[in-house]
């Protein structure tokens, strides 16, 4: 039906868009790209624990937030946030990469800093609003078939950055990939546009 058009589409997009941004690539490789950045030894460790710690305090606020504030408003928040961290990680990884810029525990500090202000902006937005929206975006009766289809697109998207995400570092370097994933970001928010707020709204 044409009416279910819009909604799918979004939805679609929406869930690959959650993993194009490379998160879960971000978090799986958290300790070797800190030591890439200039942290040695523990410190790079040290650094994926508080990125853990953030995730899990955020994620706590927007659980808190997400009847009161409106899922549009944090999906918002959230990928605006998290595409400023996405891009300033890009640029010191760029300058290290491109500008001769010596890789130190202050890079790696930077690199951190912008990590931990991504993850906390993803925590608040995407990473718990995007599953809740799109369930109640699709009506109930496409609601199965469309999640489904939309989640294989989800999946196949981690698979596929999971699998490349060290060949792509190796071919075009951390910060080109980093700046894409920031682009990747910025679609997503003007995706998020264009989705309608569904709290207090009836099934």
């Amino acid at each position: 039906s044409r009416k279910y058009v819009v909604p799918f589409l979004l939805t679609l997009l929406v869930l690959t868009l959650n993993k194009t941004i490379g998160m879960s690539s971000i978090l799986s490789y958290a300790v070797t790209i800190f030591h890439k950045a200039g942290f040695t030894g523990s410190l790079g460790n040290a650094g994926d624990c508080a990125l853990k710690t953030v995730n899990l305090a955020l994620t706590t606020v927007a659980v808190l937030l997400v009847d009161r504030k409106g899922r549009t408003w944090l999906l918002k928040l959230g990928t605006a946030g998290l595409t400023a961290g996405l891009a300033a990680m890009g640029c010191v990884f760029l300058a290290i990469e491109r500008f001769g810029v010596a890789a130190t525990p202050a890079t790696g500090a930077a690199v951190l800093v912008s990590a931990l202000f991504m993850q906390a902006f993803y925590a608040l937005g995407p990473g718990v609003c995007v599953w809740l929206v799109l369930s109640e975006l699709l009506p109930t009766r496409i609601r199965a078939n469309g999640m489904a289809i939309a989640l294989f697109a989800n999946q196949f998207t981690a698979w596929g950055l999971a699998s490349s995400f060290f060949p792509m570092m190796n071919a075009w370097g951390y910060g080109p990939v980093f700046l894409a994933f920031a682009a990747s970001g910025a679609l997503y928010y003007l995706t998020v546009l264009f989705i309608p707020e569904t709290k207090g709204r009836s099934l």
